[in-house]
């Protein structure tokens, strides 16, 4: 399912799932997440959205950053 994704998006700031978004940014996929102080040190930036202040606008705003 991940080879067949154009973007990983991970709403949670925290989870065992969180551990995917290494392995999409390896296969090259642009990243939206929550923000997490721990991924944030492992994500590259310029393939890495963070989001700070997750609000349902900044979601949308950011995914069509990504995809535009």
């Amino acid at each position: 399912m991940l080879l067949q994704s154009d973007v990983m998006i991970q709403p949670q700031a925290s989870g065992v799932l969180r551990m995917l978004l290494p392995e999409a940014m390896a296969a090259g996929r642009p990243i939206l997440a929550a923000a997490d102080p721990v991924l944030g040190d492992l994500l590259h930036p310029g393939r890495a959205l963070l989001l700070d202040s997750p609000t349902p606008q900044r979601w949308a705003e950011a995914l069509l950053g990504l995809v535009a």
